[in-house]
């Protein structure tokens, strides 16, 4: 059996850290008050540069709309200030989790058919895109 020296195992990363990008409140707000179309194309800029993305997380499970023929959303931002605000306003007790881009595409395409990209609350939704379709825009 091959055995590593401790000191390389510093060396493996197995869960990298997305990387911290600082957004100041002017640059938030600036990016809150763009149209559904314009955040859209912010986030596909923002995730395929960082290569991740944040969903939102309660006690149970991961925060998603339904709706009116039960279909299933998952709601994806491109940084966690922008779920955090999300999540204060209108869906209290959650909080953002990072996914790196590679390994949420692959469980977004299993599981779920449905994505709304960068809501900023209930009433501007953002776009809402069938998963596929997303998954072909952030692989470009």
């Amino acid at each position: 059996m091959l055995e590593l020296p401790e000191s390389e195992f510093d060396g493996f990363d197995l869960w990298p850290e997305p990387p911290r990008v600082a957004l100041d409140e002017r640059d938030v707000s600036t990016t809150i008050a763009l149209g559904a179309g314009e955040r859209y194309r912010y986030f596909l800029d923002a995730v395929r540069q960082s290569g991740w993305v944040w969903e939102l997380e309660d006690a149970m499970s991961l925060v998603t709309w339904q709706d009116e023929h039960c279909r299933e959303y998952v709601l994806v931002w491109p940084h966690p200030r922008f779920a955090e605000l999300y999540a204060e306003h209108e869906a209290p007790g959650s909080r953002p989790v990072e996914y790196e881009l590679g390994a949420w595409l692959e469980t977004v395409e299993t599981y779920y058919s449905f994505v709304v990209v960068f809501p900023v609350s209930l009433f501007d939704a953002g776009p809402t895109l069938a998963t596929p379709d997303l998954a072909a825009q952030l692989r470009r």
